[in-house]
């Protein structure tokens, strides 16, 4: 006889620690597609961490947190909480809160209405939450303080058509807190608030992550986020997972192209070409958007091959001057003393966009604008300060050059 899963899981107890989430294995492909919405994705979340999981659109991060709260089936795989399955629980008795992207609240009522409406409207929840039969009173008192947290106090009587974007989302991160759930599920909350509105709500969530206490699971596709908040970022591509790890971490030592993506900002220099040698150690990079070679140090990496790569370099490594005293191999990215080269510098104000051309090619690299000679980070860029970098020879130290595999995206040093 088979088990009824409200019975053989125990409902979360006042006073729980967060859970400790694991997947194994976790997929989930919908019928009639050629490709799976999540591969073989296996992840295990601490107790009370906050993970971020990015990835460009179509990388399946909506449907990790659908999974996690029952509302999709996996084709295969196991999801944990504490160790126990929970395949066979349904929504209501995983003890999960959802923060979706747009604020599902009720236009018809009030804020303090909407405050208060949800699992706390459940007798059996109520009951278990509080231990006592005030709930009423507990509840009143519970939105007051959540909504001062929040700076909505003043909204609670206000109707939900008339308040702004940034306010509604704070109503339903709100609701979140007054009825909390030991995982919380946060589906880009903040992709639709103006910049303000964002950092204010980043700044919101920051304060409040102890009153959270809470295993928190956060989508965004904006690194933005993750900075500011995460313990570790995730990132996934085409369904599968290519890295896991700090933020930091992840920045300056990515394993994957869809990781350098999300670090766009300034963009990061991405140069396709070919590696050859003459037969020893010795590699050379030809460029093809610039139809030369650039040769390489002669440095030790047994990962490097013969054939398509692309190189990533990211623009607050470039250097247009030999700093002192610097003992490492470099990389000569664009010589101006050659003068079959032609070499053009515009400033954007964050940086400039050095343009190289060689006969009916060129190809352009992003130099963020970091004290170079006679200027300083916020000085205006000089017309003459401009001619001398467009004689400059610009490099980058071997440390900072990273090579990835055009076919599978792969870090390939």
């Amino acid at each position: 006889m088979k088990m009824n899963p409200m019975e053989s899981t125990p409902a979360p107890r006042e006073g729980d620690p967060p859970p400790h989430v694991e997947t194994r294995q976790l997929s989930l492909r919908y019928a009639h597609t050629t490709s799976a919405a999540l591969e073989d994705l296996s992840l295990t979340i601490a107790s009370g961490e906050w993970l971020t999981v990015a990835g460009r659109s179509g990388a399946g991060k909506t449907t990790l947190l659908r999974l996690l709260a029952g509302l999709e089936r996996p084709t295969r795989g196991v999801i944990q909480f504490n160790g126990r399955d929970q395949l066979e629980v349904p929504p209501h008795c995983r003890g999960v809160g959802y923060l979706f992207q747009e604020p599902a609240l009720f236009p018809d009522r009030d804020v303090r209405a909407n405050l208060a409406f949800g699992a706390g409207d459940d007798e059996t929840w109520c009951f278990w939450r509080s231990g006592r039969r005030d709930l009423k009173a507990r509840r009143a008192a519970r939105i007051e303080a959540v909504a001062l947290q929040l700076g909505i106090a003043d909204l609670l009587d206000r109707a939900v058509e008339t308040l702004s974007g940034g306010q509604r989302q704070r109503v339903a991160l709100g609701r979140a807190l007054v009825h909390p759930r030991p995982l919380l599920l946060l589906d880009e909350p903040l992709a639709a608030l103006d910049p303000n509105c964002r950092r204010d709500l980043i700044d919101d969530l920051r304060d409040l992550r102890p009153v959270l206490r809470a295993t928190v699971v956060h989508v965004t596709h904006d690194l933005r986020d993750a900075l500011a908040l995460a313990d570790r970022v995730a990132v996934l591509g085409q369904g599968r997972l290519r890295q896991i790890g700090p933020p930091a971490a992840l920045r300056n030592d990515p394993d994957h192209l869809d990781v350098i993506g999300l670090f766009d900002d300034p963009p990061v220099n991405r140069l396709a070409g070919r590696l050859a040698t003459d037969g020893g150690k010795s590699f050379s990079f030809l460029v093809d958007s610039l139809g030369c070679a650039i040769r390489l140090p002669k440095v030790e990496s047994s990962r490097l091959r013969v054939g398509p790569v692309i190189l990533a370099i990211r623009p607050e490594a470039i250097s247009w001057e030999d700093p002192p005293g610097l003992d490492e191999p470099r990389l000569d990215l664009i010589d101006a003393a050659d003068e079959t080269t032609r070499l053009a510098v515009e400033d954007r104000g964050w940086g400039w966009i050095v343009t190289a051309g060689r006969s009916d090619r060129r190809f352009r690299l992003r130099a963020l604008r970091i004290n170079p000679p006679g200027l300083t980070a916020r000085q205006p860029c000089q017309a003459q300060a401009v001619a001398n970098l467009a004689r400059s020879r610009w490099w980058v130290a071997w440390s900072c050059c990273q090579w990835f595999d055009p076919a599978t995206g792969c870090r390939l040093d």
